[in-house]
Formats: C-alpha cells, structure tokens, sequence
C-alpha cells in the first residue's frame, strides 16, 4: 500500500469508524456486514444487497468453502469513486468526503 493509500485509508477510518466496509466477493460488491451476517436491510451503498435483505447468517467462510473469493477494498474513498463511477447515488455526507478528498494538495 502506497504512504497516499494509508493516508486516505486513515482518514477514512477517522471518518466514518463505523460504516461498513465494501469487499469484492468472487466479481460482486458485498458489504462486510452483509458478509457476516448483521439481517435486516442492508444500506451500504455499492452492496449488491443494498436495500435488500441481508443474510441473517454469516455467509464468509461459506463463499470460501465452495471456492470463492473476498477482498477487502482499501478505503472507503475507493468504495465511493467506485459507485460514483457506475453511477450510483451518493448522499450528502459521501458527497461532502470525496469533495474534501480532491481539495487536499496530496489528493493531487
């Protein structure tokens, strides 16, 4: 990982401690709370379960047992340009953090 990658890795995390990160699971987006399971609607944007229901069951040791694969993507900026990019909405709030994002000078 690049120094510029663990900065905006570390400002994501300082960000948003919470929100749940997306991971590539076997050519899919897959949230990781989807991942292990959390129920009820999921709502991270850029999850393909977004606005659907979650598994009630953690479903990574599966996807692994039957040869898929998961990986975590660096940073919740990358999760955002990555929606953006296939146009997908963004509120207000991931709005406003890729627009900080640009306007620092090693955005640059």
């Amino acid at each position: 990982m690049t120094d510029d990658a663990s900065l905006a890795f570390d400002e994501k995390q300082k960000a948003d401690p919470g929100y749940p990160r997306l991971c590539l699971v076997s050519g899919m987006y897959m949230c990781e709370a989807c991942l292990d399971g959390i129920g009820g609607e999921c709502h991270t944007p850029g999850c393909i379960l977004w606005i659907n229901r979650a598994p009630d069951l953690a479903i990574r040791d599966t996807i692994i047992e039957c040869g898929g694969t998961i990986e975590v993507l660096v940073s919740r900026l990358e999760e955002l340009r990555e929606v953006q990019r296939k146009g997908g909405e963004l509120n207000e709030e991931e709005r406003a953090l890729l627009a900080r994002e640009k306007d620092t000078p090693d955005a640059q």
